[in-house]
């Protein structure tokens, strides 16, 4: 119970467990086992912990795709790259360039909604390589699976391989309110970039 909603050491006592308090969300769900939702007062019961996983009070994570991660160059030049990122308020910023000049647009709303300023600490995200890149190269956060906790913003970029040729790629991302818990929300980063004759 500990590990799913953090408290102080001992001694603990369950009242530091009611929902809408410190500890438990005011949007806790009932637990899936035997669908009785955590109460705010009066008695509570380790059962009905069991099999919850911790949300966010007030949102909704969401299923997420964002495809606009594109920098393209008429000419050969430097080699390009196009990025995404999972910004800490619950929106997803993206390059959206047909130059070398990298314009960032947001997605509102991203993978959170509705926006709110730090909830990305709230929560755990992990990708993986799901169209291998080509002509490129992933750098970033993980692309192993490894769980990243969102205390700050989490990105990832598709650099090209060189100064005359276009990179493509894409990620699958999950999200959890714990490391390693249960997925809660997913999505898909595509990621096409450099240079288009």
């Amino acid at each position: 119970m500990k590990t799913e909603f953090p408290a102080p050491p001992s001694p603990t006592s369950m009242s530091m467990f009611y929902r809408g308090g410190t500890y438990v969300p005011a949007g806790q769900t009932a637990t899936p086992v035997d669908a009785t939702p955590i109460p705010t007062s009066g008695t509570i019961r380790m059962g009905e912990f069991r099999g919850q996983t911790k949300v966010a009070s007030g949102g909704v994570v969401s299923t997420f795709t964002a495809t606009g991660a594109n920098k393209k160059a008429t000419i050969p030049g430097t080699p390009l790259s196009c990025t995404v990122t999972m910004m800490t308020d619950g929106t997803i910023n993206y390059t959206n360039s047909v130059t070398g000049s990298g314009a960032v647009s947001t997605k509102n709303p991203g993978w959170y909604n509705p926006q709110t300023t730090s909830i990305g600490s709230s929560y755990w995200v992990k990708a993986t390589i799901s169209t291998a890149a080509v002509n490129g190269t992933f750098s970033g956060a993980s692309t192993s699976g490894t769980w990243i906790q969102m205390s700050s913003n989490v990105g990832w970029t598709l650099t090209c391989s060189s100064t005359s040729v276009e990179a493509t790629g894409s990620l699958a991302i999950s999200v959890s309110a714990t490391n390693g818990g249960t997925v809660i929300g997913t999505g898909t980063f595509g990621f096409d970039c450099g240079y288009t004759p």
